[in-house]
């Protein structure tokens, strides 16, 4: 076995044709599958053999000059001493084998050039042929078949039309009541409600009556008289008690945590809600920071001890919505 035609295959095989100078070119085939009365043939590859003296040496010359590390006129004369040895030899009678491809061989009386294929000269592995077999036409259906068919296909119909009736007038309906709640939230409303901050809510106080029951003239007992013993010229001189007097620049402290139970837009709001809301038992404070109006019923230097003076007060009971914030 020759370079040249280790060459030969390479190439053939890499691009698909080679060409050869003084034996001719060869070519891969493709097929395609293809589908017959009763065979189904699988796709394949097969090698062509085109007889042509004055074939170019390109291709080889440049994959001699590649696989060798020849220059161009170097590598072009090996391959022309390669291709008359391998003319020669075919004139002479002897075959030529290539590798995957096939053999060559020359005809003794005419001369021609002969190719066989190799059995391994195929790129997709060789499938065998299917055989395919006509398909079964199944009997048209008869006459109360069709007819069956078509009463239920109807029944069908007519089920889903008033499945779609009532679907249709359900959201109808349901567009209808939406319709109506959007229009009636949108109207005014008649009470005008001043909203405060605290939604809670002051308990009336009990008044209780303090009349005495008149006692009948049956039932009244004499009086009690008390007689104290004076001193003689009827006076004493009376005790003074001095009150605490109170700085006038003095300031109530507030802690620094605070139990908020409204906060209000302006100070004006915040008096009037302390005003309505302010009772002897728990009186209402104003602080002012920040910008904010804040009413406060309680507060401390901690959290906790806040915490725990409003729910021994009840105060949450009063003001659901109080808090504690820090200053």
């Amino acid at each position: 076995m020759s370079i040249l035609s280790l060459h030969i295959s390479h190439l053939l095989w890499h691009d698909g044709q080679t060409s050869v100078p003084g034996i001719g070119v060869f070519r891969l085939v493709r097929s395609c599958a293809a589908v017959g009365d009763t065979v189904l043939s699988a796709p394949s590859t097969r090698v062509v053999f085109e007889p042509l003296a004055d074939a170019e040496a390109d291709a080889l010359v440049a994959s001699v000059c590649r696989r060798e590390g020849l220059d161009e006129s170097a590598g072009r004369r090996f391959v022309e001493a390669e291709c008359a040895s391998l003319a020669a030899s075919l004139e002479a009678g002897f075959s030529l084998d290539l590798p995957r491809i096939g053999t060559l061989t020359a005809d003794a009386i005419t001369g021609e050039l002969c190719f066989s294929v190799a059995g391994a000269a195929s790129v997709l592995p060789s499938l065998p042929a299917l055989s395919i077999a006509p398909l079964a036409v199944p009997e048209p259906p008869s006459g109360k078949q069709i007819e069956e068919a078509a009463g239920a296909l109807a029944r069908r119909r007519d089920e889903f039309e008033r499945l779609l009736r009532r679907t249709a007038s359900s959201a109808a309906a349901i567009a209808m009541f939406a319709l109506v709640a959007f229009v009636v939230s949108q109207l005014p409303s008649r009470n005008s409600v001043r909203q405060q901050a605290s939604m809670a809510m002051q308990p009336f106080e009990e008044v209780q009556s303090c009349e005495e029951p008149v006692a009948s003239a049956a039932n009244v007992e004499p009086a009690l008289v008390l007689i104290l013993n004076t001193p003689a010229d009827a006076s004493a001189p009376a005790k003074q008690r001095y009150k605490k007097a109170v700085p006038p620049d003095a300031v109530e402290v507030i802690g620094r945590y605070c139990l908020v139970v409204a906060s209000l837009a302006s100070e004006q709001e915040a008096m009037s809600y302390i005003r309505t809301h302010s009772t002897t038992g728990m009186p209402l404070r104003l602080l002012a920071e920040d910008g904010r109006w804040r009413v406060f019923a309680l507060s401390g230097d901690s959290f906790d001890e806040v915490n725990a003076i409003a729910r021994n007060l009840d105060v949450y009971s009063l003001y659901p919505s109080a808090w504690i914030c820090r200053r």
